[in-house]
């Protein structure tokens, strides 16, 4: 057996710049650098291709929508056979220990981004409530709800889903030497940090190293059209700098998200607590979806879970 590595992989957990990373790997310089390193390698979305592939195998067995099993299975998704050699696999968002238990290879080399969770609560809010190309289930109610409600909602969903379980499976318990772990404000610190990290991870892998016009291609100016503090909650790359939780997120919304992850999560992850009066007085949370949605939801999630043998 030579040298060269079977896969790469790119982990990382959404809203935490997996749509940055497809551009990355999409551009036509840097989709050079990476299929020239071996005869027949390629590239493949983990998210778009792998999973989805595995979705729809579990879906028409169970007869149930194709969103549905993503839905319940989001973190600990169906395992997959084996994953295919020779492949650059992008936007693995599992948690650690099904990546470990999968069949593979042992001739990898992998990054992992992560992301403070209440910048990951933002995000999501604003992707499911407005910036979702081609709408999100969740649209509608959220709208049926106020700021503080729709953002405790998103903590509570994003909770069931197994997502802040599954940041904290990689930062506790992955010690896996052939993947290095980023923290995404630190990656995305500014373009300079962003490109050098690029360039060092390509570097790791035994990649030719991309040239600096294509990097410079993928900044967030470039393609957002907007400066990094310019925010727009209606677009895909909503904010380019950090710590934008404080502009949305209450006392209120960061007492219950402390409350569902545990007081002790954000220090497991390396942030700091933080909690301001500037919102003013603290609400009440009142979940403000109408009983007809709650009910067709309970109802939709029951029938799910029976199917999934749950």
């Amino acid at each position: 057996m030579d040298n060269l590595m079977d896969n790469f992989y790119h982990f990382t957990v959404h809203k935490a710049a997996s749509s940055f990373f497809s551009a990355l790997v999409e551009h036509p310089e840097v989709h050079k650098c990476i299929t020239e390193y071996r005869p027949r390698f390629h590239t493949l979305h983990y998210e778009l291709k792998l999973k989805r592939r595995q979705m729809i195998k579990t879906a028409r067995k169970l007869q149930v929508p194709r969103w549905a099993v993503l839905y319940e299975n989001y973190t600990k998704q169906t395992p997959l056979d084996s994953v295919p050699s020779r492949k650059w696999i992008g936007s693995w968002t599992s948690d650690y220990q099904t990546f470990k238990n999968t069949p593979k290879s042992e001739y990898y080399k992998g990054f992992y981004i992560y992301r403070d969770p209440r910048e990951l609560v933002t995000s999501t809010y604003w992707s499911w409530h407005s910036s979702h190309s081609g709408g999100h289930p969740n649209r509608d109610i959220l709208h049926e709800m106020d700021l503080d409600a729709g953002i405790k909602w998103t903590i509570d969903e994003m909770n069931g889903l197994g997502i802040f379980e599954a940041m904290k499976d990689w930062i506790t318990n992955c010690t896996d030497e052939r993947i290095k772990i980023f923290k995404f404000e630190n990656f995305f610190h500014a373009e300079s940090t962003q490109r050098g990290h690029i360039k060092d991870i390509f570097e790791w892998f035994g990649l030719r190293i991309p040239p600096d016009d294509a990097l410079e291609d993928l900044e967030f100016s470039v393609l957002s059209g907007r400066e990094r503090e310019d925010e727009d909650t209606n677009a895909h790359y909503r904010n380019g700098g950090k710590d934008t939780y404080k502009k949305w997120m209450s006392n209120s919304c960061l007492e219950h998200f402390y409350k569902t992850v545990g007081d002790d999560y954000v220090d497991v992850l390396g942030y700091e607590h933080f909690m301001s009066d500037a919102h003013g007085t603290e609400k009440e949370y009142v979940n403000d979806t109408s009983d007809a949605q709650k009910r067709r939801i309970k109802l939709q999630r029951a029938a799910i879970k029976r199917r999934l043998g749950r």
